[in-house]
């Protein structure tokens, strides 16, 4: 033990491993009798890896330069030289299972890479669960005619050309066929609109003798929930009324639409029943599953490995599930790329399609997907699977399109996405701009810019209530706050949320503010759960004056009604709540890009450090742009931008061979 103890103590010195790794390795290594100091070492490196994203550490590619963080002090500590020995001792560990059917070990290794047993039974139970889901049996309409005439009116019969696939579509046939879809694209592709569209379809084709579509909208965030709802109910009476209209009727169509309107979106946490007295535990889980009809996850590319297991755990034999999201974005800060592993399945150009689901989609739908698909052999997670990859929101001349479109080619010619950047002064007509910021901290023309983007809320607060009805005021100050907002890579140091949001209260708050908890305008981003007064980690909101008293104001469910003669009395614009009651949170000019993930504002400001880090990759800079729907400014050098774009996330995993190895043995 005195090798083991001597070895672990000199990774705990680089800071390759912590404290809480090194106890439990140490304790392990005695209790099963290990001796060898290069199996502890693989041991605290798998213990370490689910804080670090990783679903496990692979042994044959790990690095020791990319364990520890880049201030780390001391000699990089060397690991063994040999892998394919240093696998073969793990293997030989009794504490290590190399085969599922051996029982429960504290790990599992499997073929390089090792596991603890939490993560390894999550990895299996993901796996099974959406091969189970995948591999159930087709569905039929309730009404065949009724959805085959539908879809037209809802998508489109397809693209202008007649070559072109309509994937959305695509999707909501495969929606209204399969138990499991899964919708991927990027921001603006229209994956809200499409599932928009799908209940509208769900509603359409429940039979009306049975009890009403039990119905579940859900996100990783508070914020992405309230996010999706606002998406769903946006122009929904104008686009999709009249669409119904041809189908069913003016008065049929106002009923379906409105039935969509008084959707809830809720917490992943909140849908599943999370338990303060029990936090890994939910009340919602396979002997007790969710009773909903239909279940759509947005965002998904926020969910890790272990919510993900809870998830599909809940989904109940006769329960439809929709996931989406965007497979480039951030992945979760916790462990694993769930939304990415997946869609390594369904990476391909063209969609995936058994013979089954394309002779149901040819039926049911008259999709004819002849020189559209390749084939599958059978129903799977494949063709579960639908990609959209045409961009509604930007256009082809939009440099943030264009800038996000370069984010996803292989290989990227970052210097050409970098040169699509204008560097003069940003204007009020700027799409997409790089500024430099001086010595660490924000130069003087950045804040001066910061400022001016901050126009409209700032102006909303000077304007006051006047003669407005004060929650409709309130509403006007929030929805003036979230034209803008900045976002930071990193949350410490000068150009991190913490200092950032310092030196914007002391400019864009009244001058007391700095000596003050809470005051009139003050921008808020709640952090931690709180079912008990109904907010979410996320949820942005604002500190006002109601009644000579300070409140805290969040967004309500309902939008704010248009004319001069409009009555915001009967409307829930603004859910309030004591400053003795708000859960922790701190003020919000600047957030950070993770937690950014399922807004849109129509201007962002960027802020990256004055050095090359970790967090610093692609898909950072690629959510943060795409968060953006007109005007996007990037406060960074140039070397630190190229090192970012260059720098591509790496998370250790066998979600995808799991997921492979599963797809190829399922059968309807």
């Amino acid at each position: 033990m005195i090798a083991i103890r001597k070895r672990l103590a000199v990774l705990r010195a680089a800071s390759v491993i912590d404290g809480l790794d090194t106890h439990v390795a140490q304790r392990l290594c005695r209790r099963g009798g290990i001796l060898d100091p290069e199996v502890a070492t693989a041991f605290a490196l798998a213990i370490r890896a689910p804080r670090h994203g990783h679903i496990c550490v692979d042994l044959a590619q790990v690095d020791p330069a990319q364990l520890r963080p880049p201030e780390a002090d001391g000699e990089l500590p060397d690991l063994p030289g040999d892998r394919t020995a240093w696998v073969q001792a793990v293997a030989q560990c009794p504490l290590v299972r190399t085969q599922p059917e051996t029982g429960r070990l504290p790990f599992h290794l499997e073929g390089t890479r090792l596991y603890t047993d939490r993560y390894w039974s999550y990895q299996v139970q993901v796996a099974n669960r959406l091969s189970a889901l995948a591999a159930r049996p087709l569905r039929s309409p309730n009404d065949p005619e009724l959805l085959e005439s539908a879809l037209p009116h809802l998508f489109g019969s397809g693209e202008e050309s007649g070559t072109a696939l309509n994937r959305q579509l695509l999707a909501g046939a495969v929606a209204m066929l399969r138990d499991l879809t899964v919708i991927t694209g990027g921001p603006g592709m229209g994956k809200t609109w499409t599932v928009r569209n799908i209940l509208a379809l769900a509603l359409l084709d429940h039979p009306s003798d049975a009890p009403p579509l039990q119905v579940a909208l859900a996100a990783p965030s508070g914020k992405a929930a309230v996010r999706m709802r606002e998406a769903l109910s946006e122009n929904l009476m104008e686009s999709l009324v009249p669409a119904l209209d041809k189908i069913i009727g003016q008065e049929g169509a106002r009923s379906v639409a409105g039935r969509i309107v008084r959707m809830e979106a809720t917490t992943l946490h909140r849908l599943l029943g999370w338990q303060p007295a029990s936090p890994t535990r939910f009340r919602h889980h396979r002997d007790r599953p969710l009773a909903h009809d239909l279940v759509v996850v947005d965002e998904c590319s926020m969910i890790d490995l272990a919510m993900m297991a809870k998830l599909l755990d809940a989904i109940g034999p006769r329960t439809r599930l929709i996931l989406l999201g965007d497979p480039h974005q951030l992945a979760s800060v916790e462990a694993g790329t769930v939304l990415a592993d997946i869609c390594e399945l369904g990476g391909r150009a063209q969609p995936i399609c058994s013979p089954a689901l394309a002779e149901a989609l040819r039926t049911h739908a008259g999709i004819d997907l002849t020189g559209h698909a390749a084939p599958a052999d059978r129903p799977s997670l494949q063709d579960a699977i639908v990609r959209f990859d045409k961009n509604h929101r930007f256009t082809s001349e939009s440099k943030i399109g264009r800038f996000a479109s370069a984010c996803l080619t292989q290989p990227m010619d970052v210097a050409a996405a970098i040169e699509l950047m204008d560097t003069s002064t940003p204007t009020a007509d700027s799409e997409l701009v790089r500024m430099d910021h001086t010595d660490g901290a924000l130069s003087a023309s950045a804040l001066q810019h910061i400022q001016s983007a901050y126009t409209p809320y700032l102006r909303s607060l000077s304007a006051g209530a006047a003669n407005r009805d004060t929650q409709l005021h309130h509403r006007s100050l929030l929805d003036a706050l979230e034209q803008h907002r900045v976002l930071c890579a990193h949350r410490k140091g000068t150009l991190g949320t913490e200092q950032i949001n310092r030196q914007l209260t002391e400019l864009l708050g009244p001058k007391e503010s700095a000596r003050q908890r809470h005051w009139p305008g003050q921008p808020i981003i709640v952090l931690k759960n709180d079912p008990a007064v109904g907010r979410s980690n996320g949820d942005v909101g604002m500190v006002v004056q109601r009644d000579g008293e300070l409140i805290a104001a969040f967004p309500g469910p309902d939008t704010p009604p248009t004319g001069p003669a409009a009555e915001a009395g009967h409307l829930n614009l603004v859910e309030y709540l004591s400053l003795a009651r708000l859960p922790a949170h701190e003020t919000c000019f600047a957030m950070t890009i993770h937690k950014s993930q399922g807004s849109q504002w129509p201007n962002i400001t960027v802020v990256l450090p004055d050095q090359n880090s970790p967090i610093l990759t692609r898909e950072l800079i690629y959510t943060a742009i795409t968060r953006a729907r007109r005007g996007a400014v990037v406060l960074s050098s140039a070397d630190v931008l190229s090192h970012t774009l260059t720098t591509r996330i790496h998370r250790a995993s066998g979600l995808p061979m799991a997921l492979g190895v599963q797809a190829s043995q399922c059968a309807l």
